[in-house]
């Protein structure tokens, strides 16, 4: 039978080992015992544990057996039975233990779910950074393997630039035990960075008492991209405003400042405490407040985007246009949280359209300046009375400037008055006769002394009005410009009563007008001066005696009127029967004689019908130059010759005067083409200009300003081409009398052949029927005769009806000039607009239906006038046209 002492032991030993199994549990013993400790204050392990105590105690004895052995029965039954008890309330403990481990380990198995699997990782380590124990999802987030991490030190994860944040979170957690946060990046086992957010806490270990770090990690990458983005678009957004030069501000719903504008702060100068509110609309011009006032209100009610234009002071004071543009944004209920917007400075762009307009304004006004010019030089080449000519140049000149009213007047023949010409009061009363001579005095004065334009715009108050004549026009402002001939003025060129006052401007284009009206004033009097001449011509040659004579075959005189007695000085009874060859100078006899021997032999007198200019002698052996008249005629008697003599010394020296005062025309007119050129040479420079600059402003500013713009840009430019080709053609034509070639004889087939070789693509793309065949040969300019073909075959081709252009050119001689018809099949002419087509410049159709500038009909004109010939248009609407122009013939030999 087991000794007491063995069966002590054995309980022992069971309770030892019962007690060691709560120690232990698969590496969670540590949480086990501490959690058994929490259990056991209850009372029932308060008894056990003392009786326990109480056991133990009692066999802490030296000398156990003997001790044992002294007991008696009953106190050894009494101790038997006490641990029997004891051993049935360790056994209830240890049940009541088992099922405390099953649920921890219950418990432990969702903590361990959770723990893996929570939305961070989470680690644990000690003060030197070791990573004693990781989650799934920290694992997760480095690439690796949770047993890989263990006692691998975190700083290994941690990117270089940032181990020192982690240094100083650790040390920071360890020596004050508060919780912390840090923000690092940490590596992922292939080489892959990402932003984390740690927070760490202190935590005490159970196995040795150590105190450790347990630290949620976030992966927080894309906070930090959507951080960097918005860093980013605030960062573009503060480049895009200081690179732009734009204001950009936000206001509250009702429009009030409620944050710092630092862009708007450092344009104006003004403080934050300055823009609060409405404080910032201080900045703005006060006469753009009202306006932008309801522009913000309509904004507002309507919820719609807020745009308007208005002026802000600089910091400097000075004021620059700003586009101020700002959208609504929205809360969730559809009321308007704030307003955000910008200022865009567009001052620049006021500029760029302040120069359009005032580009577009000088371009109308130089087109307006040209097109006066033209019209009056047009009056002063198809006019040559003066009166009829001054009024027109004044009424373009009147025009043009914006004055009221004015004259035109000449002074008298003594100097001292000013005779009026006529007189244009404006529609304002003047009881004063204009017929009366004005004394040249007060500003005329001045202007014809120093033969300057002159103005006075406050004439109303100035010193001349004590010349004013009682009854005259009220004048508030007068402007005289010179007419100056060969350095001396010899009238004026009045203005008066423009609105708002002359100007230099003014001045210069009425000093203009005055030259015009100056040449048109001397060509009037070479006009006249000639005119008398050809009537004293006219005179002389109708009261004069020709020359009649007639001779045989043999060239003998058969027949010598009275008229031949008083040029010659011969009777009658002196010449007849003597060889017609005596009254011809010696030196002409022989090609006389040859031409009376082919008359007679070939019956070909090349002479007949034709006016010839030769010299004659007479009694007395002086020679003189005479116009002779040759016909042939024929009898059953023979051949006889009858010729009709003119003394022509009277109507030389007539023609050299003649001719002497056409040059001085001639010279006139040259001036005149001169001027014609100077104007359209040198005014095509300041509109080079013009148009060079609008182009430039045109690709600078396309598509950057309004339409308005746009188009007035494109009004500059067409205006401008338009202009430069008026003046071109302008130009051509003053050239047609100055820029010729010399006459010569020239073959109008070959003319022609040369102008369908210059019009060969218009046409064969019109499809063109040209023919011509014999034409003759004239004494002409070759050059200028191409043109004038290929301008009436322009025409004939511009002007076509819906048929096939037909176009017939033929001569027919006529006397002694060639008539040259060119036919074609076109619209035709109204005979009404017959000599108006002629006229520079003038066109019956609109440029956009036909284009040209109506001047190649007027440059014909002027190349058939050279050659001493006429060119007229006969025509029917719809039954084509048929132009004729006259070229003289050429002169052969008798």
């Amino acid at each position: 039978m087991p000794s007491i002492n063995s069966v002590l032991t054995e309980e022992l030993m069971a309770e030892k080992q019962n007690n060691l199994k709560k120690k232990t549990g698969k590496q969670q013993e540590s949480r086990i015992v501490r959690l058994t400790k929490i259990k056991s204050s209850s009372a029932s392990r308060i008894k056990n544990t003392n009786l326990k105590n109480t056991t133990e105690r009692r066999l802490k004895f030296k000398d156990q057996t003997v001790r044992l052995d002294k007991l008696s029965a009953q106190d050894i039954r009494l101790l038997i039975q006490k641990l029997r008890t004891h051993q049935i309330e360790l056994e209830m403990q240890n049940e009541e233990l088992r099922r405390t481990q099953l649920i921890l380990e219950a418990s432990r198995s969702k903590y361990a779910d959770l723990y893996d699997f929570s939305p961070v990782g989470y680690f644990t380590f000690d003060e030197k950074g070791v990573i004693l124990e990781a989650n799934l999802v920290g694992a997760g987030m480095l690439g690796i393997s949770r047993n890989s991490l263990i006692k691998k030190l975190l700083t290994v994860f941690i990117h270089r630039e940032d181990q020192d944040i982690f240094y100083h979170h650790r040390e920071k957690i360890f020596k004050t035990g508060i919780p912390e946060t840090c923000e690092i990046r940490l590596k992922r086992k292939d080489g892959t960075l990402f932003y984390a957010s740690l927070q760490s806490i202190t935590v005490e270990s159970i196995a040795n008492q150590a105190i450790l770090c347990r630290t949620a990690v976030s992966d927080i990458s894309m906070q930090k991209q959507a951080e960097e983005a918005l860093r980013a678009s605030s960062e573009r957004y503060r480049f895009y405003i200081e690179v732009t030069g734009e204001l950009g501000w936000t206001t509250n719903a009702e429009g009030e400042v409620v944050e710092d504008l630092p862009s708007w702060k450092n344009y104006t100068g003004q403080t934050y405490e300055e823009i609060k509110g409405w404080g910032w609309s201080k900045a703005l011009h006060p006469e753009d407040l009202e306006h932008t006032a309801q522009i913000w209100r309509k904004a507002v009610k309507e919820k719609s985007v807020y745009e308007v234009e208005y002026r802000i002071r600089r910091h400097d004071g000075i004021y620059r246009y700003f586009m101020a543009r700002g959208i609504p944004a929205f809360k969730e209920d559809g009321s308007i949280r704030e307003w955000v917007g910008t200022c865009i400075d567009i001052s620049e762009r006021k500029h760029a359209e302040e120069a359009v307009r005032n580009a577009l304004n000088d371009s109308r006004q130089r087109q307006a300046e040209v097109t006066a010019l033209l019209e009056a030089s047009r009056a002063v080449i198809e006019q040559h009375e003066f009166k009829a000519t001054a009024q027109l140049i004044f009424s373009s000149c009147k025009s043009l400037i914006g004055a009221t009213a004015g004259y035109v007047a000449l002074l008298s023949k003594d100097g001292m008055e000013n005779e009026v010409l006529f007189l244009d009061s404006g529609g304002l009363p003047c009881t004063v006769d204009p017929s009366l001579a004005m004394p040249v005095r007060g500003l005329r004065e001045t202007a014809y002394r120093t033969g300057n334009a002159v103005y006075e715009n406050d004439f109303s108050h100035s010193r001349w009005m004590s010349f004013m004549p009682e009854g005259h026009t009220k004048l508030e402002n007068v402007l005289f410009a010179p007419l100056v001939i060969k350095g001396e003025t010899v009238g004026l060129l009045g203005l008066g009563n423009k609105p708002g006052g002359f100007t230099e401007n003014d001045a210069r284009m009425s000093a203009a007008f005055g030259e015009l009206a100056s040449i048109a004033l001397y060509n009037s009097r070479l006009f006249e001066l000639l005119k008398n001449n050809e009537e004293k011509f006219r005179s002389v040659a109708q009261t004069a005696s020709d020359a009649i004579i007639s001779a045989d075959s043999l060239g003998n005189i058969i027949f010598w009127n009275s008229g031949a007695e008083t040029i010659f000085g011969y009777m009658a009874e002196e010449v007849t029967g003597k060889p017609f060859a005596f009254i011809v100078p010696e030196r002409f006899k022989e090609y006389h004689q040859k031409g009376m021997d082919r008359a007679v032999s070939k019956g070909v007198l090349t002479t007949s019908g034709m006016r010839l200019e030769t010299t004659g002698v007479r009694k007395d052996g002086n020679e003189f130059p005479l116009e002779l008249s040759l016909a042939r005629w024929e009898t059953k008697e023979g051949i006889f010759f009858t010729t009709i003599i003119r003394d022509t010394t009277e109507r030389k020296q007539a023609e050299e005067e003649r001719e002497r005062l056409i040059e001085e025309l001639e010279r006139s007119n040259k001036e005149l083409e001169q001027f014609a050129y100077i104007a359209s040479h040198d005014l095509q420079e300041p509109l080079r200009m013009v148009s060079s600059y609008v182009q430039l402003i045109s690709k600078r500013y396309k598509d950057k300003l309004d339409q308005d713009a746009d188009d007035f840009i494109a009004f500059i430019v067409n205006g401008a081409s338009h202009m430069q080709t008026l003046l071109h053609d302008l130009l051509t034509y003053s050239r047609v009398g100055t820029h010729g070639e010399p006459f010569g004889f020239t073959d109008l087939n070959s003319v022609l052949d040369k102008a369908t070789i210059n019009l060969k693509k218009v046409i064969d793309k019109n499809h063109a029927d040209i023919k011509y065949e014999n034409l003759p040969a004239v004494y002409a300019d070759e050059v200028q005769m191409v043109q004038v073909f290929q301008n009436l075959i322009t025409n004939a081709i511009k002007f076509r009806s819906g048929e096939t252009p037909h176009i017939r050119i033929s001569a027919e001689r006529k006397e002694n000039e060639w008539i040259i018809q060119v036919r074609d099949n076109g619209i035709g002419i109204d005979p009404k607009h017959f000599d108006r087509i002629f006229i520079i410049f003038k066109r019956l159709h609109t440029k956009e239906k036909y284009p040209g500038t109506g001047i190649g009909l007027a440059i014909c004109k002027k190349i058939v006038e050279r050659h001493g010939g006429r060119i007229w248009v006969e025509s029917e609407p719809g039954k084509g046209s048929t132009f004729y122009f006259t070229i003289p013939a050429a002169l052969n030999s008798i």
